[in-house]
């Protein structure tokens, strides 16, 4: 795995979740709980995905950084201070949030203030 800054594609998503609390819970196969597919389900796939790759050796340097950030639901102040780390822009960013099962893709352009 590389580092983030200079990841060819950064998986992430945001590991808070909003009000009210519920208690996680497992019945089986099955995780129960405030955020447990929005967005634990998808942290917890996207770790075990890349752990799968990284054992099987099909991640190089450079191809993969891991990132999740807080405050998603309320602010964004988590993704606002990941660019504060000096992340280079990669060809690629996988979000893990829920879709029905349909992929998606998006781009935002979030425009500074005053410009």
């Amino acid at each position: 795995m590389s580092t983030l800054t200079d990841s060819r594609t950064i998986v992430t998503s945001h590991i808070d979740v909003v009000p009210p609390h519920i208690p996680y819970s497992i019945s089986g196969n099955t995780i129960h709980g405030r955020g447990s597919n929005d967005a634990k389900g998808s942290v917890a796939t996207q770790v075990q995905a890349v752990e799968e790759l990284r054992a099987a050796g099909k991640l190089g340097d450079g191809d993969i950084g891991l990132l999740y950030v807080v405050g998603e639901e309320v602010n964004g102040v988590g993704m606002e201070k990941a660019n504060d780390l000096g992340i280079k822009l990669p060809k690629t960013v996988i979000f893990g949030e829920p879709t029905e099962l349909k992929l998606a893709v998006s781009q935002k352009v979030r425009t500074p203030p005053g410009a």
